[in-house]
């Protein structure tokens, strides 16, 4: 996944530090967790989004 499809993804742009980006994911978790009605498969998008934009591995 590329930056700016990570960025695109959770929705923060160029400049959205490491809180803006941890937040944006969390709201977003909320909305499609398995657990909560969601897919696997969107809950594993977000998940590889921030880890791009949090470079971790």
């Amino acid at each position: 996944m590329s930056l700016a499809e990570a960025r695109a993804v959770l929705g923060v742009d160029a400049e959205a530090g490491p809180e803006q980006i941890q937040a944006a994911y969390l709201r977003l978790m909320r909305a499609v967790h398995p657990d909560r009605g969601g897919t696997s498969g969107l809950a594993s998008q977000l998940n590889a989004a921030r880890d791009r934009l949090l470079d971790r591995r």
